[in-house]
């Protein structure tokens, strides 16, 4: 099939799957937010029971080098779920949040808490404790689960009591007397995990996700990988079985942290495979490629600054030969960190897709060959999501004009917990307003344009302009303040502050003290990697509203300026 159209390989594809009596087969397809793939389990808990019944054996967790098993990990979560019953009385409903880095731990106290039917509300274990307290509290969490130093932390902080890792351990090394309650009754519209999310505000809201939101994420997981074996069995002339039997199973390395959509999405399609995940205490390249080899990891998922680390190694090409896929997650693919990759490894492909926390990660999809074919797009409407382009008013706009792209889809969230009008504010007419600006061509692809939402992604991290703004304007002798983001090729983007000083002061405010203040107020990679006194008056539109891309124009300027 030499010179065949990628894209209408693709589609066909895709039409194959979910053609009627077929393994993916579209239930419900005129219910946007009801519809699914069948298959897809009802409830979490459904979906890890049978998880469970088919991977017990097979190693799931590496964690310096030591390695847990499926069956090993939910004994464990057994265990901590009776424990939780009984000490200190979680059950279903109750909100219980999770701050811990990436831990065997944390996914002993996550299937735990799935099995007691709470809503885990998964904190952002690298804020700071003020950060931590206050999301805990926003959701009204009964308990908080946390690690070290988190633990010592955020006692005294909370409105709830927090568990550390020494009474998590004891819990679920020997639950004692402690019975294991029934299994709660759940739907599948019932909340199951609280994911946050920053917005004009600053302020983090806590999204919603419901059992099916989270157990598609799994499905269209499995959907993806059958898309691709599809397509690769008729190129190649090669039965389908065979290739899924020869295919092995997935193993990867998990960079993004677990309170990321993008994280848990990497969970979820792990457990579908009965794959391996590889964890990191921290990032360190070297011992990443270490790891990468092997554990034979074969799809590798992270913001660009892994893939430039590793890449500046000497031993990358070797080390990495086992990865067939790479996707450069969190942030929009820098072209240059992408070309490398390609011509480093070019029998491995890059996926890709565009979506946000709200939508339980991404609504487009497409194949290697696609992304290959149709550069800077992120692909084709994904099957069981609708996506339109509308203007300021609401106002559908025909292929090739730019507008906010919005979405109907299963996968979105049920809305802010206990804001409804930040719910509201979200949706128009039963669309999810994204804030994402973009186009469709005339093959029906998505391309996005820029963020409507303020905001710098270093690094794969969120970071809210508005939020760190919020702490700029807490200084004494600044006039005005602005946030906004340059490219980076390790990074993604770079945040810059653009700090004008009052004329009537004497300022002793140098770019170390501007770093130190949103270091005291924020978490680390929240600080802005440069501090800029030069760039006043900020350029502003006319609305009055500081014109980032003029600003980051000018600081371009600057830049060249004094190079």
């Amino acid at each position: 099939m030499a010179g065949a159209d990628p894209l209408q390989q693709y589609r066909d594809a895709c039409a194959e799957l979910t053609a009627a009596g077929s393994a993916f087969a579209i239930q419900d397809p005129d219910e946007p937010y009801r519809r699914v793939f069948a298959g897809t389990p009802v409830t979490l808990n459904a979906f890890l029971e049978t998880v469970r019944q088919e991977h017990s054996a097979r190693d799931f967790l590496e964690f310096q080098r030591k390695r847990k098993t499926f069956q090993e990990i939910f004994d464990s979560a057994d265990n901590l779920a009776a424990g939780l019953h009984l000490h200190h009385g979680i059950t279903a409903g109750d909100v219980v949040g999770l701050a811990m880095r990436n831990l065997p731990e944390w996914f002993i106290a996550f299937f735990a808490l799935i099995r007691l039917g709470a809503v885990v509300a998964l904190l952002n274990s690298r804020g700071t404790p003020e950060e931590i307290a206050y999301t805990a509290s926003r959701v009204g969490s009964r308990l908080v689960i946390a690690d070290d130093p988190r633990d010592d932390e955020l006692k005294g902080r909370t409105d709830c009591p927090v568990m550390g890792l020494a009474e998590l351990k004891a819990l679920a090394t020997d639950r004692g007397s402690a019975a294991m309650p029934p299994m709660p009754a759940q739907t599948a519209d019932d909340p199951a995990i609280i994911l946050f999310t920053s917005g004009t505000t600053g302020r983090p809201k806590g999204a919603t996700m419901t059992n099916r939101n989270m157990c598609l994420v799994a499905r269209e997981g499995e959907f993806r990988r059958e898309a691709a074996l599809t397509i690769a069995a008729k190129q190649y002339g090669y039965p389908i079985d065979a290739l899924r039997q020869a295919s092995p199973l997935s193993s990867s390395l998990l960079v993004f942290p677990m309170f990321h959509i993008s994280g848990l999405t990497i969970l979820l399609m792990s457990l579908a495979g009965g794959g391996l995940m590889t964890l990191m205490e921290r990032w360190n390249p070297a011992e990443a490629l270490d790891r990468i080899e092997a554990n034979h990891v074969n799809a590798l998922s992270g913001p660009s600054l892994i893939f430039s680390d590793m890449l500046a190694l000497p031993n990358a090409p070797e080390k990495l030969r086992s990865v067939r896929n790479f996707s450069i997650g969190g942030q929009s693919t820098p072209v240059g960190l992408a070309r490398r990759l390609l011509e480093t490894f070019p029998a491995a492909g890059m996926s890709g897709g565009w979506g946000q926390t709200e939508a339980s990660g991404p609504v487009t999809a497409g194949s290697a060959d696609v992304y290959g074919a149709f550069p800077g797009t992120v692909g084709m409407t994904a099957p069981l999501a609708d996506i339109r382009v509308v203007d300021a008013d609401g106002k559908l706009l025909p292929a090739g004009e730019i507008g906010e792209l919005e979405v109907r889809a299963p996968q979105v969230m049920k809305g802010y917990w206990n804001d409804e009008a930040a719910t509201c504010e979200a949706f128009r007419d039963g669309w999810l307003r994204t804030g994402d600006m973009g186009r469709f061509d005339e093959h029906g692809l998505v391309y996005i344009a820029d963020r409507a939402k303020d905001m710098v992604i270093s690094a794969g991290e969120n970071i809210y302009c508005a939020e760190v703004e919020r702490v700029l304007s807490m200084l004494d002798d600044q006039l005005e303040v602005a946030i906004f983001g340059v490219p980076d090729e390790r990074l993604g983007e770079r945040a810059i502050a653009a700090v004008v000083l009052r004329d009537d002061v004497s300022s002793k405010l140098q770019a170390d003290s501007v770093r130190a203040h949103v270091r005291s107020q924020l978490a680390e990679y929240k600080v802005p990697s440069e501090v800029c006194f030069d760039l006043g008056p900020l350029p502003r539109n006319d609305l009055g509203k500081v014109d980032k891309v003029a600003l980051a124009r000018r600081y371009h300027d600057h830049w060249q300026n004094r190079a």
